[in-house]
């Protein structure tokens, strides 16, 4: 039997919302888990890059390291570069760190103007990158977010469920089996693992521990969705393994906006 309806369904899971909905930027800074490699990275003086595939947590990262330098009052810049462009718009003046988001969309000579433009302002730089920017950057730290790091993906994954939990009472949790389970299938994909649990959470009728079985089941029955998200190869993978002659299975939808 489902849940009665209320006007805000998700605090009968014990959440103000679901928490693996898509963040505001004030949200995606403050949830941001910064890993001990990165955090000792931010604490030197070189500039740092952030290597890893879709979906490992490149902006999250940038986010977390950008909200760190507003609360100490340092001066910075972030920017996203959006697909198709190629070139970076902030006046990099008075900055002491610039935070750029998908800088492999750089073409060459605005890589080598970037270098030459923070050189020049003495402003260091934090790439969020699918490439390699270690000819045009000296001296340079690399974070790679690309090899599996169980405690990390787990640690991540509760931060959401701590930060949008209510005070008191019961509420839905992963059970450590569940968080396994979810770092042996997605590896360092967090992207693909917080689509697959945004459909969990909008399913439960009550707060309970979640096991393997009902990630597993909701994997298996995704709403139709016309759209897809680049974490579905691993959905797919996941399922034809647990569940190889089940029917056919669907895109999930992207999760939605604020709400």
């Amino acid at each position: 039997m489902g849940r009665a309806p209320t006007p805000f369904p998700f605090h009968g899971l014990g959440y103000r919302c679901n928490p693996f909905r898509t963040l505001s930027d004030e949200e995606w800074g403050e949830i941001a888990l910064l890993s001990e490699p990165m955090r000792a990275a931010l604490a030197g003086h070189s500039h740092v890059q952030i290597l890893g595939r879709c979906g490992r947590g490149k902006s999250t990262t940038l986010r977390g390291a950008a909200y760190d330098a507003r609360v100490c009052g340092i001066p910075f810049e972030y920017e996203y570069i959006p697909p198709g462009a190629s070139r970076f718009l902030t006046p990099l003046d008075g900055l002491k760190v610039f935070f750029l988001d998908e800088a492999q969309r750089l073409s060459p000579m605005e890589r080598w103007r970037l270098s030459k433009v923070a050189r020049r302002n003495e402003t260091r730089l934090i790439l969020g990158s699918h490439s390699d920017f270690r000819f045009f950057l000296r001296p340079l730290v690399t974070i790679s977010l690309d090899p599996r790091d169980s405690d990390h993906f787990s640690a991540a994954l509760q931060r959401r469920l701590d930060y949008f939990a209510l005070p008191d009472g019961p509420r839905a949790s992963l059970s450590h089996n569940a968080l396994r389970w979810l770092c042996e299938q997605y590896g360092s994909d967090l992207r693909g693992a917080e689509h697959l649990l945004y459909e969990v959470f909008a399913q439960l009728d009550g707060p309970r521990s979640l096991t393997p079985e009902d990630l597993q089941h909701t994997l298996t029955t995704f709403p139709v969705s016309g759209t897809g998200f680049g974490s579905l190869p691993p959905l797919l993978s996941a399922a034809r393994r647990l569940a190889p002659r089940s029917r056919a299975l669907r895109s999930p939808s992207k999760p939605p906006e604020l709400r």
